[in-house]
């Protein structure tokens, strides 16, 4: 693109740092969820927000699913082997709502859902040793870890009852 190369230069020559706006790698909940995020399997993402009136010209993915790809990025350490997506205008003549599915060659998977619509963002990351869900909006998240005696195989979900565990309310 013209204008980034011409950016480039005008740093270049004034000394200026330039920097991409990725700023979710910088949100506390991603941080404080990258410990617990090793052995990656699954992230589903969800960015929702109010139709912005602004860049107009511009799709939801390009304006929003483009964070959420660079996290996963981020959280994963290899590029996708397989990449598919769709997109369809609602309120302009841009994607509107977008669906893109990621797949890396480690067997991990990871979708992302942006729309304008209301407001909202989940992240749930699903791993060997358990899942978490993060709300990157109210910066809060929980870890749900599989308990030692299902990590020892002492327990085989397949084999749960919800009809052995007494009446539901």
């Amino acid at each position: 693109m013209p204008e980034a190369a011409e950016l480039v230069a005008l740093g270049v020559q004034s000394g200026a740092v330039l920097q991409v706006g990725h700023v979710e790698r910088f949100n506390p909940i991603m941080r404080a969820a990258a410990p617990y995020c090793s052995q990656v399997r699954f992230i589903e993402a969800t960015r929702i927000s109010p139709y912005p009136f602004r860049s107009t010209d511009v799709s939801v993915t390009l304006d929003l699913m483009i964070h959420d790809i660079d996290l996963a990025l981020s959280f994963i350490r290899e590029d996708p082997v397989e990449i598919r997506a769709a997109g369809t205008p609602v309120f302009s003549k841009t994607d509107d709502i977008a669906n893109a599915r990621l797949e890396f060659q480690r067997r991990c998977q990871r979708g992302c859902e942006p729309r304008f619509a209301e407001e909202g963002t989940q992240w749930r990351i699903f791993q060997e040793q358990g899942y978490l869900s993060l709300n990157l909006l109210e910066n809060e998240g929980v870890f749900i870890e599989k308990s030692e005696a299902l990590k020892r195989g002492e327990i085989d979900p397949s084999q749960i009852s919800l009809l052995s565990l007494g009446p539901q309310r």
